[in-house]
C-alpha cells in the first residue's frame, strides 16, 4: 500500500500550465478552477502559485514573467530551472481543451483526497477510541471536503455588488427603433434569432454585432454554416450600403473598408463542437470578449447516443449557465419549419420547447418583400407582439436603425 503510485496525470497538470505560459490570458479562469495544492507535482504547484501571485497584480503571466516570479519566491531550482518551463511550452496539445485539463487535475485532486481520508479512518478505526467518536470526526472532514471551492454569500454582500452598477447595463439598445421600444433592446444572456432558412436571421446576427462592435464590444462570431468570407461580405456590404458585387467599385470602399477592418471583431475557425464552443467562450471571456454570435444551433454537435434535440437542449442549458455566470452578450441562430398558417409559435422552434426554455428572448423573423416583421415569443421583461422593420435583401441590412 505505501509504494502505491497515487491517482495523478503529471502530463495533463504539464499541459494546462504549458497552455498558460502561451495564453496568458486564459490564467484567470485557470485560477477559478484550481487551487495550487490541486497539484501533484511540486513543482507544478510552485508553477501555479507563481501564476497566481502574476495575476493578483494584474500581471499577465509567460514564461519570462512566471521566470523572474519563481526568482523572487526562491523556488526556480525547486522546478527544475528555466529549462523545465521551456518543456511545458512544448506539452500543450491545445489551449482551448483548458477546462478539461483543470477537471482532469481536479478528479485526481480530489481521489488524493479521498484516499488521505480513507487511510486515516482505517489508521483511527484499527485504533482503541469509540467507533462512533471515530466516525464523528471523520464525517467533519468529509464536510470540509465537500466546502472546498464553495461557500455561501450573505444578501447584504449580494446587494452590495449591484449597488452601483446601472440597470441599463443588462440591456443593448439594437438601434432597431421599435424593437428597442418594445423590448428594450437584446439581453445580457441569450438571443435567439429565428426564421425558416433564408428570411434574413444571419443578417440580422451580424448587424447586430458590429454595432455592438461599434459600442465597444469585442465580438466572437461562430459560424459553420457560412464561411467566414461570405460573413464578411455581408458585414462589409451592410456598412458600405452597396451590394455584394460592387463594394470595390465605390469611390469610398476604402475608407469603409479600413473601418470595418478596425472593428473589435473576430471570427472562430473550427469544429462546431458544442465543449468546445463552451470552452472557447470561457477563455476568451477571461481576456474580456462578453459578446458572442453562434451561427447556427442546428450545427453545433454534442456528444453522445441521445437524440439530436436533447442534445440541442443540453447545449443550450449549457450555454445559458456560462452566460449567466460570466455576464454574456450572446446571439445564437436558429432554424423552424412554420407548420401551418397563423402566428408562430415558440414550440416550432428547432429543438422543440426545450430549446425555448433557456433563451433570455426569442425573436421569430417573418420576411415579407421588402418588409420583415420580428415576433417576440419570448422576453424576460417585455410583452410579445410584433414590429415591423424595413428589409434590403440586396445590402444584407435592415432599415429602421438609429446610429
Amino acid at each position: 500500500m505505501e509504494d502505491r503510485i497515487p491517482p495523478q496525470s503529471v502530463v495533463t497538470e504539464q499541459a494546462l500550465l504549458g497552455a498558460i505560459l502561451i495564453e496568458g490570458g486564459i490564467a484567470p479562469l485557470a485560477l477559478s478552477l484550481l487551487k495550487p495544492e490541486d497539484f501533484y507535482r511540486k513543482a507544478h504547484a510552485l508553477i501555479f502559485q507563481a501564476i497566481g501571485d502574476i495575476v493578483k497584480v494584474n500581471g499577465y503571466p509567460d514564461e519570462l514573467t512566471v521566470r523572474e516570479k519563481l526568482v523572487q519566491n526562491r523556488a526556480l531550482e525547486q522546478v527544475g530551472g528555466g529549462d523545465y518551463l521551456r518543456t511545458l511550452l512544448n506539452a500543450v496539445p491545445s489551449a482551448v481543451n483548458l477546462e478539461r485539463y483543470a477537471e482532469i487535475v481536479s478528479d485526481y485532486a480530489q481521489r488524493r483526497n479521498l484516499i488521505a481520508l480513507a487511510t486515516t479512518l482505517l489508521s483511527e478505526a484499527e485504533g482503541s477510541e469509540a467507533p462512533a467518536e471515530v466516525r464523528a470526526r471523520h464525517e467533519q472532514r468529509l464536510k470540509k471536503l465537500d466546502a472546498v471551492g464553495s461557500r455561501w454569500v450573505t444578501l447584504h454582500d449580494v446587494l452590495e455588488r449591484i449597488v452601483d452598477v446601472d440597470y441599463a447595463e443588462e440591456f443593448f439598445a439594437t438601434g432597431l427603433v421599435d424593437m428597442d421600444y418594445a423590448t428594450r433592446g437584446l439581453y445580457q444572456g441569450i438571443n435567439v434569432i429565428v426564421a425558416p432558412p433564408g428570411e434574413g436571421k444571419t443578417t440580422l446576427g451580424l448587424q447586430l454585432s458590429v454595432r455592438a462592435a461599434q459600442s465597444g464590444h469585442t465580438v466572437g462570431i461562430f459560424s459553420g454554416d457560412q464561411s467566414v468570407e461570405k460573413l464578411a461580405r455581408k458585414m462589409w456590404s451592410h456598412h458600405a450600403g452597396v451590394q455584394k458585387e460592387v463594394l470595390t467599385k465605390q469611390s469610398e470602399w476604402v475608407q469603409k473598408y479600413m473601418e470595418l477592418g478596425a472593428m473589435p471583431i473576430e471570427f472562430f475557425e473550427g469544429p462546431m463542437d458544442g465543449m468546445k464552443l463552451l470552452s472557447t467562450m470561457r477563455m476568451r471571456a477571461a481576456t474580456g470578449m462578453k459578446w458572442f454570435l453562434i451561427d447556427y444551433l442546428g450545427l453545433v454537435h454534442m456528444p453522445g447516443s441521445a437524440p439530436k434535440h436533447e442534445k440541442k437542449e443540453t447545449f443550450t442549458d449549457l450555454l445559458r449557465g456560462l452566460a449567466s455566470e460570466l455576464g454574456l452578450w450572446v446571439i445564437l441562430i436558429a432554424k423552424c419549419i412554420k407548420p401551418g398558417e397563423g402566428p408562430p409559435k415558440l414550440h416550432w422552434l428547432e429543438g422543440a420547447a426545450g430549446v425555448g426554455n433557456a433563451p433570455d428572448q426569442v425573436w421569430w423573423l417573418e420576411q415579407k418583400t421588402d418588409r420583415t416583421t420580428i415576433h417576440v415569443l419570448k422576453a424576460r421583461e417585455a410583452k410579445k407582439g410584433k414590429v415591423d422593420v424595413d428589409f434590403q435583401g440586396a445590402i444584407n441590412r435592415y432599415r429602421n436603425w438609429r446610429g
